[in-house]
């Protein structure tokens, strides 16, 4: 059987929308890590995943702490993911000497267990891909909208990719 593509999952913006456990967000799904965040899954993200699974290897990469990414990923996905990626696995590069904000970078090179060409990521920030363009999907950043419909139309690419 032919290995299938690997669909790299961003989690913030992507799947989910969080806040801090202590603001107020109406119809949250679940909380973690002991009520510290309050977590909304975006519309049609279960149906989203079942496709996904079904099409691809799926893994996250997230430039959250690892014990978010656990518990997001213990709170959503029925299958385990081929690998989580957490803050450490990110490169992050200064925009310049008389700044201290930093560009996060995700870097596919660093994803051994498929070749680069048969890897895609799934991301609402275009800069986590930037030295791996032609490998990424922007998805509208997700803040918590009830009637997003960006997973929808997502699966509609990624079944002409696979």
């Amino acid at each position: 059987m032919e290995k299938k593509k690997l669909l790299v999952l961003d989690i913030d913006g992507t799947l989910i929308y969080s806040v801090p456990g202590y603001k107020q967000l109406e119809d949250y799904d679940f909380d973690i890590l002991d009520n510290e965040f309050k977590i909304k899954m975006r519309p049609n993200l279960l149906k989203f995943l079942e496709k996904c699974y079904e099409l691809f290897d799926i893994a996250i990469w997230t430039a959250a702490t690892k014990n978010y990414a656990e518990a997001i990923v213990e709170n959503i996905f029925i299958k385990k993911p081929e690998f989580v990626f957490h803050k450490d696995h990110c490169t992050f590069i200064s925009q310049g000497c008389y700044s201290d904000d930093k560009i996060t970078i995700k870097d596919l090179k660093k994803i051994k267990s498929h070749n680069i060409k048969d890897i895609i990521i799934l991301d609402d920030n275009e800069e986590t891909f930037g030295l791996n363009k032609e490998n990424g999907i922007y998805i509208k950043e997700f803040l918590g909208e009830l009637n997003d419909n960006e997973l929808l139309k997502i699966i509609e690419k990624l079944e002409n990719l696979k």
